[in-house]
């Protein structure tokens, strides 16, 4: 019986300094990075030029205009956004965060809206010069792919989302973004 306290006792504290040296390791390098960095582009105030589909069958779009800020919440690694705009004629409000994980070494992306209250959270990384963002949700048996795709412009960014219900072979765009620097700001 003692040998087997010892054992867990062991254990126990080989688990404990394996996550502290782990978490030590992310600490060392501290949340600021080369990594996160590439999100950077996405602070400031935004003009944002919404297309949001209302319908697919009949294929409907809606066309509105919106505001965005994004905030450097804790300096270059993770960013706050807050969205104003319409959707389908109803004010629709958008809160996003995005960040690094030096952790697991992904870009990761949560956001949630007042049309739907869910959260959706997302991991991705660059792919060329586009972030990407992944997620999957299961909805009464059916597995859909999410996934969010942000590009860099010559103004500022676009974005878009998209689902996928046949693991990924197709995409269907759902909402398209323009997102332009609002010149009345600094």
């Amino acid at each position: 019986m003692i040998k087997l306290r010892r054992t867990a006792a062991a254990l126990a504290a080989a688990l404990f300094l394996g996550m502290s040296a782990t978490s030590a390791l992310a600490q060392d390098e501290g949340c600021e990075t080369e990594d996160a960095k590439q999100m950077s582009f996405l602070a400031g105030t935004w003009n944002v030029e919404s297309r949001f589909r209302i319908s697919r069958n009949p294929e409907r779009w809606e066309t509105t205009a919106a505001k965005s800020v994004i905030d450097d919440v804790f300096a270059g690694c993770v960013w706050q956004e807050d969205y104003s705009g319409i959707r389908d004629g109803k004010p629709l409000k958008v809160i996003g965060l995005f960040g690094f994980s030096n952790i697991t070494g992904n870009l990761q992306h949560t956001w949630s809206h007042s049309q739907h209250g869910i959260l959706t959270f997302y991991e991705g990384r660059l792919v060329g010069d586009e972030i990407v963002f992944n997620s999957q949700l299961s909805v009464r048996g059916t597995v859909f792919l999410f996934r969010k795709v942000i590009k860099r412009t010559r103004d500022g960014f676009e974005a878009r989302t998209e689902r996928s219900t046949d693991g990924g072979k197709t995409w269907d765009a759902g909402w398209l973004l323009s997102y332009t620097k609002d010149r009345a700001q600094k």
